[in-house]
């Protein structure tokens, strides 16, 4: 087997095993609607992840941790669909991978709630 051959194969190996795994992830998260952001008693943990609340499709709402580069590349504010997944210390959201997702969003000017 030539190297160009394996490189091909292991690119193709690669690339399926991505859309798998976010295929899996997708199926296991919960979609819903962030509410309102929480106020952090330590203003240093704002930096790394904040709290926020988040109305799940369900109408049940849960209290989720958002890692901060989730926060800045999904330019997320309130009214932003989020998927929530179940974690060890709660539950983390994160960006709906291709759920119709609104990118280039340039103003958060949208109420929470809203559709």
């Amino acid at each position: 087997m030539s190297f160009d051959a394996l490189f091909y194969l292991t690119a193709l190996f690669l690339v399926l095993f991505f859309l798998a795994a976010e295929t899996l992830r997708q199926r296991r998260a919960r979609s819903g609607r962030l509410v309102a952001f929480l106020q952090s008693p330590n203003p240093a943990a704002g930096m790394i992840e904040s709290r926020a609340l988040v109305k799940l499709d369900s109408g049940e709402e849960v209290e989720v941790t958002v890692p901060t580069c989730v926060m800045c590349m999904g330019r997320l504010c309130e009214g932003d669909r989020v998927s929530v997944n179940a974690c060890a210390d709660g539950y983390r959201a994160g960006l709906p991978s291709w759920s119709g997702r609104r990118w280039g969003k340039a103003v958060c000017n949208r109420k929470a709630g809203e559709a």
